[in-house]
Protein backbone atom coordinates (compact mmCIF):
# COMPACT_ATOMS: atom_id res chain seq x y z
CA UNK A 1 0.00 0.00 0.00
CA UNK A 2 1.13 3.82 -1.32
CA UNK A 3 1.22 5.71 2.07
CA UNK A 4 -0.55 8.97 1.50
CA UNK A 5 1.60 11.94 -0.18
CA UNK A 6 3.09 14.85 1.82
CA UNK A 7 1.35 18.04 0.29
CA UNK A 8 4.32 20.02 1.17
CA UNK A 9 7.04 17.35 -0.40
CA UNK A 10 4.75 17.26 -3.22
CA UNK A 11 4.45 21.25 -3.75
CA UNK A 12 8.25 21.30 -3.43
CA UNK A 13 8.63 18.50 -6.21
CA UNK A 14 6.26 20.37 -8.02
CA UNK A 15 8.57 23.49 -8.02
CA UNK A 16 11.92 21.40 -8.39
CA UNK A 17 9.93 19.80 -12.16
CA UNK A 18 8.90 23.06 -12.94
CA UNK A 19 12.72 24.77 -12.54
CA UNK A 20 14.46 21.98 -14.08
CA UNK A 21 16.04 24.14 -16.42
CA UNK A 22 15.69 21.57 -19.21
CA UNK A 23 14.61 23.68 -22.39
CA UNK A 24 14.55 22.05 -26.39
CA UNK A 25 14.82 24.24 -28.93
CA UNK A 26 13.86 24.23 -32.39
CA UNK A 27 16.48 21.91 -34.16
CA UNK A 28 15.53 19.62 -31.14
CA UNK A 29 19.11 20.60 -29.16
CA UNK A 30 18.36 20.13 -25.57
CA UNK A 31 19.66 22.83 -23.14
CA UNK A 32 20.21 22.94 -19.54
CA UNK A 33 20.57 26.32 -17.64
CA UNK A 34 21.54 27.92 -21.07
CA UNK A 35 24.30 25.48 -22.36
CA UNK A 36 23.57 22.75 -24.80
CA UNK A 37 23.65 19.10 -24.00
CA UNK A 38 26.19 17.19 -25.57
CA UNK A 39 26.48 13.24 -24.31
CA UNK A 40 25.23 11.46 -26.51
CA UNK A 41 23.68 8.89 -23.91
CA UNK A 42 22.13 11.15 -22.57
CA UNK A 43 20.41 13.03 -25.24
CA UNK A 44 19.32 9.89 -26.70
CA UNK A 45 17.32 9.49 -23.17
CA UNK A 46 15.95 12.59 -22.89
CA UNK A 47 14.69 12.21 -27.04
CA UNK A 48 13.03 9.04 -25.29
CA UNK A 49 11.57 10.66 -22.66
CA UNK A 50 9.27 13.09 -24.48
CA UNK A 51 5.73 12.90 -23.11
CA UNK A 52 3.21 14.87 -21.97
CA UNK A 53 1.95 15.33 -18.28
CA UNK A 54 -1.32 13.56 -18.23
CA UNK A 55 -3.21 16.01 -16.85
CA UNK A 56 -2.12 19.17 -18.36
CA UNK A 57 -1.31 18.31 -21.47
CA UNK A 58 2.21 19.84 -21.00
CA UNK A 59 6.31 18.60 -22.03
CA UNK A 60 7.44 16.36 -19.83
CA UNK A 61 10.50 14.76 -20.51
CA UNK A 62 10.36 11.27 -17.72
CA UNK A 63 13.63 9.45 -17.16
CA UNK A 64 12.60 5.85 -15.54
CA UNK A 65 10.86 7.00 -12.95
CA UNK A 66 11.57 10.57 -12.44
CA UNK A 67 10.54 13.47 -14.81
CA UNK A 68 10.43 17.10 -15.21
CA UNK A 69 9.06 19.93 -17.33
CA UNK A 70 10.28 20.47 -20.39
CA UNK A 71 10.40 24.17 -22.67
CA UNK A 72 9.64 23.16 -25.98
CA UNK A 73 10.94 26.05 -28.22
CA UNK A 74 9.17 24.59 -31.21
CA UNK A 75 7.57 21.08 -31.43
CA UNK A 76 8.77 18.75 -28.74
CA UNK A 77 9.86 16.08 -32.26
CA UNK A 78 12.18 16.75 -35.17
CA UNK A 79 11.89 15.14 -38.35
CA UNK A 80 15.67 13.88 -39.38
CA UNK A 81 15.45 12.48 -42.32
CA UNK A 82 13.22 9.78 -44.56
CA UNK A 83 13.93 6.01 -44.95
CA UNK A 84 11.95 3.79 -47.35
CA UNK A 85 10.80 0.03 -46.19
CA UNK A 86 9.25 -1.38 -48.83
CA UNK A 87 8.06 0.79 -51.22
CA UNK A 88 6.49 3.69 -48.20
CA UNK A 89 8.61 6.33 -46.77
CA UNK A 90 8.70 6.65 -43.08
CA UNK A 91 10.01 9.42 -40.89
CA UNK A 92 12.88 9.01 -38.95
CA UNK A 93 12.33 11.36 -35.39
CA UNK A 94 14.42 12.75 -33.05
CA UNK A 95 13.58 10.39 -30.73
CA UNK A 96 14.97 7.75 -32.65
CA UNK A 97 11.72 6.01 -33.81
CA UNK A 98 10.41 5.25 -37.10
CA UNK A 99 6.63 6.14 -38.41
CA UNK A 100 4.55 6.00 -41.46
CA UNK A 101 4.83 9.20 -43.39
CA UNK A 102 1.01 9.73 -43.36
CA UNK A 103 0.36 12.73 -46.18
CA UNK A 104 -2.88 13.89 -44.30
CA UNK A 105 -1.00 14.74 -41.21
CA UNK A 106 1.29 17.41 -42.69
CA UNK A 107 0.88 21.69 -42.83
CA UNK A 108 2.94 23.88 -43.83
CA UNK A 109 3.98 26.55 -41.05
CA UNK A 110 5.38 30.68 -41.18
CA UNK A 111 7.84 30.20 -43.42
CA UNK A 112 6.64 27.36 -45.68
CA UNK A 113 8.25 25.06 -42.44
CA UNK A 114 6.76 21.43 -42.94
CA UNK A 115 4.97 20.02 -39.90
CA UNK A 116 3.13 16.64 -39.17
CA UNK A 117 1.85 14.51 -36.24
CA UNK A 118 3.51 11.86 -34.71
CA UNK A 119 3.51 9.16 -32.10
CA UNK A 120 -0.30 8.19 -33.38
CA UNK A 121 -1.26 12.29 -33.93
CA UNK A 122 -0.30 12.70 -30.44
CA UNK A 123 2.76 14.90 -30.65
CA UNK A 124 3.19 17.96 -33.50
CA UNK A 125 7.20 17.31 -35.29
CA UNK A 126 8.23 19.74 -37.73
CA UNK A 127 11.09 18.85 -40.70
CA UNK A 128 14.38 19.06 -40.68
CA UNK A 129 15.33 21.13 -43.62
CA UNK A 130 17.23 17.77 -45.14
CA UNK A 131 14.01 15.74 -44.69
CA UNK A 132 11.91 18.77 -46.08
CA UNK A 133 14.32 18.62 -49.14
CA UNK A 134 13.80 14.93 -49.53
CA UNK A 135 9.93 15.40 -50.21
CA UNK A 136 10.57 18.84 -52.16
CA UNK A 137 9.46 16.61 -55.25
CA UNK A 138 6.55 15.79 -53.93
CA UNK A 139 5.45 19.21 -53.20
CA UNK A 140 3.63 21.31 -55.39
CA UNK A 141 2.29 24.98 -55.52
CA UNK A 142 -1.23 26.16 -57.49
CA UNK A 143 -1.79 29.19 -58.86
CA UNK A 144 -3.62 30.46 -55.87
CA UNK A 145 -0.97 29.31 -53.44
CA UNK A 146 -2.66 26.26 -52.07
CA UNK A 147 0.24 23.64 -51.58
CA UNK A 148 -0.58 19.98 -52.16
CA UNK A 149 1.77 16.74 -51.20
CA UNK A 150 1.67 13.58 -53.12
CA UNK A 151 2.28 10.71 -51.03
CA UNK A 152 3.57 6.90 -52.05
CA UNK A 153 -0.05 5.60 -53.19
CA UNK A 154 -0.37 8.71 -55.64
CA UNK A 155 -2.94 10.62 -53.59
CA UNK A 156 -2.73 14.48 -53.65
CA UNK A 157 -3.54 15.65 -49.93
CA UNK A 158 -3.79 19.69 -49.88
CA UNK A 159 -1.79 20.82 -47.08
CA UNK A 160 -3.48 23.56 -44.82
CA UNK A 161 -1.49 26.20 -43.39
CA UNK A 162 -0.40 26.46 -39.77
CA UNK A 163 1.84 25.21 -37.27
CA UNK A 164 0.11 22.44 -35.49
CA UNK A 165 -0.56 22.73 -31.88
CA UNK A 166 0.16 20.91 -28.88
Amino acid sequence: MTPPADPALEAKLEELRRKSGLRLDSDAVFWHDGRPLEHARIVAALHEGIDRHPESGEYIVRVGREWAYLEVEDTPLVVRGLETHEGFRRLRLSDGTLEPLDGKTLSLGEGDLLYTRARGGTMPARFSRIAFQSLAHDLELDAAGRAFFRDDAGVRHELPRGRPTR
